[in-house]
């Protein structure tokens, strides 16, 4: 007697989520506790892979994978995850292998079928760098970025973070793209390029895209004029695109407050694995969040705040226009007509605390130069610091008027001067147990969108009339861009 068949309804009835989480290699994660069950992926060491986590929602027939808040079931994780199950080969239709995966998980048999794959799916290629050719030519790159505003000094100081890119084809053509190398961060090795084409006659990209098995979760754009390495940098500036990072250098750059400072373009919809990623290796870093200036970049300016206070998260963005954020404990929702992030980020208690005891308030509230945290009233230095400053106020004074008094043998100036020093030193050690991260007061994240009648930064940048510098392009020679 045939067995009876058994329906998508029979296997979610049947069959729960965590038995599939744990089909599909994961592990329950103790330490969440019980209340709201999570599983962990474990790598080759043994150790869990970071962001890699799926929560049981509290009905236990779903889970999300934060900080999405994306519901699956038992059926719409197997299609969306088919690498994660044995059973799966190249070009199976989603349906035959929930069918396959669920009758297994069953102990039900499975009636042998011969499968025909008509449009079999192939397995995604890895990137490498040797299925193009590159060129570095400054008139080559240059006629990509003058028609997007950027200017000769610009286009110079990101020199070495891009190049022009023609994918080999079999008929013999050749189109260039601009492309800029994704790194890990922490890791030189390109897993991958952000590619644009080149512009029409209003400036617009013709094409926009990701060069094939580029890996876009991890990978990076990461550039840094002054050539210092991520976790040796004072301010990171987030971009969706190298177009509006670029802008924004050259909109920004002749206040001096960018001379060491890294650029990051996601490329797009930015991941929590691309901001780990950089949190992990410039922990010392302020974040400039330069997101475009819609809801979507609001919202992965939220997400980042988010994911850098290690919270567990869902946020969604409803047609109506509200932004709702859930945690393991409370939920929260916010207009996005409004939207202000410093007050979003105050509610959800995601501020990063200050860097300093709350008593040292009013002398960093003294501070002449943000960047210098020596430049406060010396009167308001408290603790050991202000005793240290007493003691090197004191002995300079004391030094400057034997030098002058002409009654003080050399030896003993000598001595003074040896004294002065080493009060010095204590003084500048004092502060720094007060501000780790000197010279700099404040570490924190500072949300940066363009001006609020454009999109992006680019957007405002080419709205300006370029009255000064452009790149020289010099006469296009045989075998050069083809349009």
């Amino acid at each position: 007697m045939a067995l009876p068949k058994l329906t998508y309804e029979d296997f979610k009835a049947r069959i729960s989520i965590q038995e599939v989480l744990q089909d599909a290699g994961y592990r329950l994660n103790r330490r969440d506790g019980l209340r709201y069950p999570s599983y962990v992926r474990l790598g080759s060491d043994g150790r869990r892979v970071s962001g890699d986590k799926f929560i049981v929602s509290a009905n236990g027939m779903c889970c999300f994978q934060p900080p999405e808040r994306k519901n699956y079931n038992i059926i719409s994780f197997i299609k969306a995850h088919p690498h994660f199950f044995s059973d799966y080969r190249p070009g199976m239709s989603p349906d035959r292998l929930v069918n396959v995966v669920c009758h297994r998980l069953l102990n039900q048999p499975l009636e042998e079928r011969q499968t025909r794959i008509l449009d079999p799916v192939k397995e995604r290629k890895p990137f490498t760098m040797m299925d193009y050719e590159f060129s570095s030519q400054r008139w080559h790159i240059a006629r990509f970025l003058i028609a997007r505003g950027i200017g000769k000094s610009t286009q110079e100081a990101f020199e070495p973070y891009m190049k022009v890119s023609y994918k080999k084809r079999d008929d013999g053509k050749q189109f260039g793209n601009l492309s800029f190398p994704l790194t890990i961060p922490g890791n030189k090795a390109v897993v991958g390029m952000e590619l644009r084409g080149f512009p029409n006659k209003e400036g617009k990209t013709t094409f926009k895209g990701m060069a094939t098995g580029s890996d876009a979760t991890h990978g990076l754009w990461i550039a840094n004029p002054s050539g210092r390495p991520l976790n040796a940098v004072r301010s990171i500036y987030w971009f969706e695109s190298a177009y509006d990072a670029m802008s924004y250098y050259q909109l920004n750059s002749l206040n001096g407050s960018l001379y060491d400072a890294t650029f990051i373009s996601t490329s797009g919809s930015p991941s929590k694995e691309q901001f780990q990623g950089v949190f992990r290796e410039a922990p010392q870093a302020e974040h400039h969040l330069c997101f475009d200036r819609d809801r979507a970049g609001q919202l992965f300016a939220v997400n980042f705040a988010l994911t850098k206070s290690r919270n567990n998260f869902t946020t969604v963005i409803t047609d109506d226009g509200i932004l709702k954020v859930s945690d393991m404990k409370d939920s929260y929702e916010f207009r996005m007509d409004d939207f202000n992030f410093d007050a979003i980020a105050k509610e959800l208690g995601i501020e990063e605390a200050a860097p300093y005891p709350s008593e040292w308030q009013p002398y960093v509230d003294s501070i002449v130069h943000k960047d210098d945290v020596l430049s406060g009233e010396a009167i308001l230095l408290v603790g050991e610091a202000g005793k240290a400053y007493d003691r090197y106020e004191s002995l300079s004074e004391e030094c400057y008027s034997s030098s002058q008094s002409g009654l003080v043998c050399k030896e003993e100036l000598d001595e003074l001067r040896k004294q002065l020093h080493e009060a010095k030193q204590k003084y500048l050690a004092e502060m720094k147990k007060i501000f780790p991260v000197w010279p700099t007061v404040e570490r924190k994240i500072i949300y940066e969108p363009c001006a609020p009648r454009y999109k992006d930064w680019n957007d405002q940048l080419r709205d300006i009339p370029r009255q000064e510098e452009t790149a020289e392009i010099k006469e296009e020679r045989p075998g050069g861009l083809k349009r």
